[in-house]
Formats: structure tokens, C-alpha cells, sequence
């Protein structure tokens, strides 16, 4: 039987709200119900999808599950840079059992932890009485050992050269400060005091050697182990737009879990937990910019069937937002509504303490929102995700129904910018776009995010400047005669440019004959500009995007930048998705610049 669709709401300490999303069974069978304890950082964005499906899977053997947002991070309130981040996290774990246990009235709690998940499960389960069991899937055991890996992982990245301060943990745009980190690295789970619970699995990975002190150390505590190797790692943790759901590891936490839950059978008159309508889905927070309003955020569901989650953030003060400035914010690739390196939350409450209302929601087939139309979840640039963000566009409208002339902005990075993009070339109501590093302006059902045989003209225009850049380097030159894949890519970068430019030139012939042109994004500029509506681009160093836009449009831009109908910045050494902290600041600022300057000039 399948479950019934996840419940987003909120939970918790009310000057420090955390989300959750609640995933209610099929058919309650258990007086006991499901933690989920996501990773953090780069796993976490990475294995965000694959920790849902493991949720759903739970959900449909009969059990509630809960999976939620830790102190700070995702939709949850505050940042990582705040000080006590382990105890904060700790507390969520405890936060996240009791907002299960009250809202499912299970008495009992199993929970499965994933990475760093999986050893502040055991850090909460040895304080607690009502924990079951406990499923650690690739556990962080030792902390020091994983600070290393981060450590590692940053510096194996284009991080240090690409302008990164290394002297400041960061991993896929999370940040660990001294005091966190130290917290972190004190971790040992072979030095807890008892067994997180009496019974056990522990999930390694593979492909590495587990680490065979814990076990070792759990089976003296008495504990009730079993021990397994399981693939699926690697995958799980690829890019996101490339992820592969780990089943074979799902299945076997699966069905372990459900063994230990059949101890706890449900009740003939099991306890009633919380009706949906009874789950808290507006929170108040705290005002997030100097002199502005607190903040109200709305979780919900909307669009065909109500399948697309969104969160709508507003100044609680419903007076402070008359004056109809709205912002749609789209997500990046694969990555859900908190935005590329969650960049998406603070800006949203900045703006709604600033009078804004902001609405930011995953798209169908992303995130928590169902695929739809026969397309497959997680499809970048899917076909309904223009419908989707059109939806959006309308619901986000119709808030505001009294004003007379709504400012409604788009802002999105990457596929996010090339759906804002769309929508003002389709004519939908918007004031301004800020298109932050889009790659393609058109895309076809063979798009797609990497490098395939056939190059997009983009992609191809950065294998340009690439080659460009090395022709002068001795180094360069031996590295490519010395590997025959080398010239293979050479010459079909030199095909398609002599091809490129032989239809750039074609088109330049037609427009001035005057004659109707596909992909014309020269002049598609022209005619979003002549609605009226600004756009703002947002580059990054050596960006495939900024250099199909001047190949393709120059003398567009050049017009419309002197007619103030368009505006090119760009922020050095920064990476495709800012991940790199100082110039995610730089992007954060740059950002609230272009949104909000036309409003003070106002």
C-alpha cells in the first residue's frame, strides 16, 4: 500500500523553530515510529533524495517517519556559524523524537543516521529511554578522522584556487568554525559511556574498510549487532543532478527496521497523534535585516493536485508588505527550495523583514514535490518546470490581489537563471530577472548538465577559452599529444567551432534580411527588454554562459546596457555554485543590491 504524501511542518523550540517533513504510514502496525538523521554538508545536499526514498520505503511497511532539518541548517532557523552548533544539534534529534512521538503517539522511536547523522543519533540515544534501536548507515565514528576528510575534500577541490579561505572549514557552501569544528572532532563513539541501543545495525560501506573498533566495542556493551557491507555510497553522494538511490542499502535498512519494530506491535486503539490540518506550518521568526520586520514563513502545498512544496516567507506586519514586491526564487539543478548552498533561506528572510514577500518551492520531480506529466524525478531542465514556475508566479500574485501594479522579481542560479529566463521571454508578468551563471538559454530533450559527445554551444564556448588559455603552455601541449582521448576532443571542439561560427555568421545575414530565426537569443533580449522587464546577469570567472551571451547577442547587451534595460556584473574567483564562503558573501550582496536599489530609488 502506499503511503500518503510527506507532511512538511514545523517543530520544536519556538525562538528556534526547526522543519521537519513528516512521512505518516500506510497503515499504522508499530507503537514505534522513525528518526531520520540526515548527513551534513556536501552529503547531505548529495544524498538528499535518497534519504526520502528511504523514508517512503520505512513509511510503507507500516511505520511514521520523521526526517527533518537540523539547527541551522536547511529551512530550520539560524545559521552554522552560531556558536554550541553540536549541542544544537543534538537537541534537534531530541526535538525531532518527541515531534514524532506526539505527532504519530508512538511511544517508542527507532533511529536511522546517516554519516555525521548516525553519530549525533548515538550521541542523542544514549541520553534518552525511548530509543529501540538504532541504524547508523556509514557511520561518522571517529570526529577527527572526518574533520580530516572535509579537510582533505576542500583542499583536493579547485577551492584554494579559486580564491577559498583555507583556514575556514567549508564543504558545498557549509561552513564549520573553530569552536564547531573542535566540537566536532572531540566525537569518539567507542568512548560512549553505553550502546546507543540494544539493538543494532551498522551500514559500511563496500568499497572501504569499516572501521571495526565500534562493533568491537558494542558487542561488549552488550549490545544485540549486526554488522553489514552494503554499495551505493558513491552513488549516493555523486552531484546531485546524478545521483543513484542506494535500493539494495534501502531494502536493508528496510527490512531490519521493520524485524525490530514487530516487537512493538500497535495497540487495538493505538494512540492518536496529530491530525494533519493540526501540524504547525507558520512559524514567526526573528527580523533578519537591520530596522526591518520579524518574519513569517509558511510552509505549503499548491500547483496540480497541490504537489509543489514551497515556503513562503512574509514581514509578520501584514501592512509592511502592501506594497506588492514579490520574488520567486528557482532552484538550482537537483538541489531542493533551500537554494544552491542554502543561499536561498537567508535571502528570503531578508527580504520579507524588508516588506518582500518571497516564495521559494521545489519543482515537480525535485526536492519534496512529486514528478509529474510521465517525466522521471530529478530531470534537470524537465518541461514542467516552466509550467511549474508560470504556477508559482500566479499563486504568488493572487497574495496580493489590492495592488495595483505587483513588482514580481525572479532570481535563480544556473537551471534556476535558465527558467527565469524563460518565463520573461514567455511573456509572464515580472519586473526583473537576476540570472545568476545560466549555461544554456535553449535547451532540447539531450541537455543535460555535463559534458556530452555532442557539445552544447555553451559548453563548447568554454572548451574555446579553455584551449585559448593553454595554447601558450608548453606543459599543456605534452598532455594533450601524449593522450590520444586529448586530440579526440580537440578536434570536435575545432568542428563545432567552425560550425558555430558558420551559423553565427547565417544568422547575423538572416536578421538583417530581416528573416524569422530559431534560438535567436539576440532577439529575445530585444523583446524582454521591450516589456519592460530588467535583467540582471550574474557571472563568475571563465562562465560557459557569459561567453555563448556575447557570442551569440553582443550587440544586443551593448544597446540595452546603454539604454539601462540590462546590467553584466561579475565576481572573480568565485566557482559555478559559490560555494567558496567569500564569494557567496560578494554574490549575496551583489544580489541584494539589484533587487532591492530600484525600490529605494523609488
Amino acid at each position: 500500500m502506499t503511503p500518503p504524501r510527506c507532511q512538511p511542518f514545523f517543530f520544536g523550540p519556538s525562538e528556534s523553530p526547526l522543519f521537519g517533513l513528516y512521512h505518516p504510514p500506510a497503515q499504522r502496525r508499530h507503537d514505534c515510529g522513525v528518526v531520520v538523521c540526515a548527513a551534513w554538508g556536501r552529503e547531505e545536499i548529495c544524498s538528499y533524495r535518497s534519504v526520502r526514498h528511504l523514508a517512503e520505503s520505512l513509511a510503507a511497511q507500516g511505520l511514521p517517519v520523521l526526517r527533518f532539518d537540523y539547527a541551522g541548517c536547511g529551512n530550520s532557523q539560524g545559521d552554522d556559524e552560531q556558536p554550541g552548533r553540536l549541542d544544537a544539534w543534538r537537541g534537534s534529534v531530541d526535538a525531532a523524537c518527541e515531534a514524532l512521538k506526539r505527532t504519530s503517539g508512538v511511544s517508542h522511536v527507532i533511529l536511522v543516521g546517516l554519516r555525521l547523522g548516525a553519530a549525533l543519533a548515538s550521541l542523542s540515544a544514549v541520553a534518552r529511554e525511548d530509543v529501540a534501536a538504532l541504524a547508523a548507515v556509514f557511520p561518522v565514528v571517529s570526529g577527527r578522522a572526518y574533520v580530516r576528510e572535509l579537510r582533505m575534500q576542500q583542499m583536493a577541490t579547485k577551492h584554494a584556487a579559486e580564491g577559498g579561505d583555507v583556514s575556514i572549514l567549508e564543504n558545498e557552501g557549509a561552513v564549520m568554525p573553530e569552536e564547531t569544528k573542535a566540537e566536532v572532532s572531540a566525537i569518539d563513539l567507542t568512548r560512549l559511556a553505553r550502546a546507543p541501543a540494544r539493538q543494532m545495525l551498522v551500514v559500511d560501506r563496500d568499497d572501504l574498510p569499516g572501521n571495526a573498533n565500534w562493533p568491537d566495542r558494542l558487542r561488549e556493551q552488550g549490545c544485540e549487532l549486526v554488522q553489514t557491507a552494503q554499495p551505493g555510497y558513491v552513488g549516493m553522494m555523486a552531484p546531485p543532478h546524478k545521483t543513484e538511490v542506494p535500493l539494495q542499502m534501502i531494502e536493508t535498512v528496510t527490512a531490519w527496521v521493520r524485524e525490530r519494530a514487530a516487537a512493538y506491535p500497535a495497540a487495538a486503539s493505538p494512540a492518536a497523534g496529530l491530525q494533519a490540518a493540526d501540524l504547525a506550518t507558520r512559524v514567526t521568526l526573528p527580523a533578519a535585516a537591520q530596522g526591518g520586520q520579524p518574519v513569517v514563513e509558511t510552509v505549503l502545498r499548491f500547483g496540480p493536485d497541490n504537489g509543489l512544496l514551497g515556503i513562503l516567507s512574509e514581514p509578520a506586519s501584514p501592512a509592511a508588505a502592501d506594497g506588492g514586491r514579490l520574488i520567486l526564487m528557482i532552484n538550482e539543478a537537483s538541489n531542493r527550495l533551500v537554494g544552491p548552498n542554502r543561499i536561498h533561506v537567508p535571502l528570503a528572510r531578508r527580504w520579507a523583514s524588508l516588506g518582500y514577500r518571497v516564495l521559494r518551492f521545489d519543482p515537480s520531480g525535485m526536492g519534496d514535490s512529486p514528478a509529474r506529466g510521465g517525466y522521471a524525478e530529478n530531470l534537470v531542465y524537465c518541461p514542467t518546470t516552466d509550467e511549474d514556475v508560470a504556477t508559482a508566479i500566479d499563486w504568488l500574485r493572487a497574495r496580493v490581489p489590492q495592488a495595483p501594479a505587483p513588482q514580481m522579481h525572479l532570481i535563480g542560479l544556473c537551471s534556476g537563471a535558465y527558467h527565469a529566463y524563460r518565463a520573461a521571454v514567455q511573456g509572464q508578468p515580472i519586473a526583473s530577472t537576476v540570472l545568476i551563471n545560466p549555461i544554456v538559454f535553449f535547451v532540447d530533450e539531450a541537455t543535460s548538465l555535463d559534458y556530452p559527445d555532442q557539445l552544447p554551444e555553451s559548453f563548447m564556448a568554454e572548451e574555446v577559452v579553455r584551449y585559448k588559455q593553454s595554447v601558450r603552455s608548453v606543459r599543456k601541449w605534452v598532455e594533450l599529444l601524449s593522450k590520444a582521448a586529448g586530440w579526440r576532443r580537440l578536434l570536435q571542439v575545432v568542428r563545432q567551432w567552425i560550425s558555430w561560427h558558420v551559423r553565427k555568421i547565417s544568422r547575423e545575414i538572416a536578421r538583417k534580411l530581416g528573416l524569422p530565426l530559431q534560438k535567436d537569443l539576440h532577439g529575445e533580449l530585444l523583446s524582454v527588454a521591450k516589456r519592460r522587464v530588467r535583467q540582471n546577469f550574474i557571472f563568475a570567472s571563465s562562465e560557459p554562459g557569459q561567453v555563448y551571451l556575447f557570442e551569440h547577442a553582443a550587440s544586443a547587451v551593448e544597446q540595452l546596457e546603454r539604454q539601462g534595460d540590462i546590467s553584466i556584473e561579475y565576481i572573480p574567483q568565485a566557482n559555478h555554485s559559490f560555494s567558496i564562503y567569500a564569494s557567496r558573501l560578494k554574490l549575496i550582496e551583489l544580489v541584494c543590491e539589484l533587487v532591492e536599489k530600484p525600490n529605494r530609488a523609488a
